[in-house]
């Protein structure tokens, strides 16, 4: 018979080995669930279930439109138009982010009104035209606000705006390309062209479909449609840029196509996201 200290002592001592017991078991169950949780999120993320903000917009990304113009043949000219081939060879190419969609102009008043009513929606916009004295890619960097008109020069550098001439009432009289130059270092065609940009746009079509194009964004603050669903879009303009093209005698369009390529693709890019990327480069590597 054990006397009633052994008692106590016998269950202070299976008190204990309960106690024990249940902190193993604790233990256990946390371990358990530890590796459960961590089984759970490496088996989602490889599945996808379980997205960073950038897999979100991966996952709801479409392809945004960059809006391509050319002209159709000018007046007499027994050849097309460089520019409607270049847009027509450009049409349905596609970025990671954006495909490109063609549309030619008529050369005339109703050609360059209709690209103003296609920006919404569109994450850029390339026009080219023809320039005959050029001998490679030219880049303007402005527009003017002047009617088109067959008495006007070549150049519109010597035109005052006015009232009288203007493509736009009460508009202003310069309106600059809304592109990401800094986004670009550009190289010329050849050895005899030390400079592309230009800041004469000149002063008949090509100029006034530059600036109604221009005044548009600007003034409708029309910005770069986002790629996540359901977001409102990024912070930026819609960025638009006109090229002149040379004339097929002085450069045919396989010279230079890559590069018109090039610069789509740095247009059809998302705005950055509070941090810089590198300069583009475009033209020969």
């Amino acid at each position: 018979r054990e006397t009633p200290h052994r008692v106590m002592a016998r269950e202070g001592e299976e008190r204990r080995r309960d106690e024990d017991d249940d902190v193993r078991t604790v233990l256990l169950s946390l371990a358990l669930c530890g590796v459960l949780l961590v089984t759970f999120i490496v088996v989602a993320t490889k599945s996808g279930a379980t997205h960073l903000p950038e897999e979100r917009s991966r996952e709801c990304v479409a392809k945004r439109e960059v809006l391509v113009t050319g002209f159709e043949r000018f007046g007499g000219a027994r050849s097309e138009n460089p520019s409607k081939l270049a847009a027509i060879s450009l049409n349905g190419t596609c970025g990671r982010h954006y495909c490109a969609s063609a549309h030619i102009l008529s050369v005339d008043g109703e050609g360059v009104r209709l690209p103003s009513s296609l920006l919404r929606g569109v994450s850029g916009v390339m026009h080219m035209g023809l320039e005959d004295v050029a001998k490679g890619l030219k880049l303007e960097l402005a527009a003017k606000n002047l009617a088109a008109a067959e008495a006007n020069p070549g150049s519109s550098v010597d035109l005052p705006c006015s009232p009288e001439t203007a493509a736009v009432a009460d508009a202003p009289c310069l309106e600059a390309t809304t592109a990401p130059l800094d986004r670009m270092r550009l190289e010329t065609l050849d050895n005899d062209t030390a400079e592309i940009w230009s800041r004469d746009a000149g002063a008949y079509f090509c100029n006034e479909l530059y600036y109604r194009t221009l005044h548009a964004i600007r003034s409708e603050r029309l910005t770069v449609p986002d790629l996540e669903c359901g977001q409102p879009a990024l912070p930026g303009l819609v960025p638009a840029l006109f090229v002149h093209l040379p004339a097929p005698e002085t450069a045919p369009l396989a010279a230079y196509r890559p590069i018109l390529r090039e610069i789509v693709d740095v247009l059809g890019r998302p705005p950055l996201r509070g941090r810089r990327r590198p300069i583009q480069t475009i033209g020969r590597r």
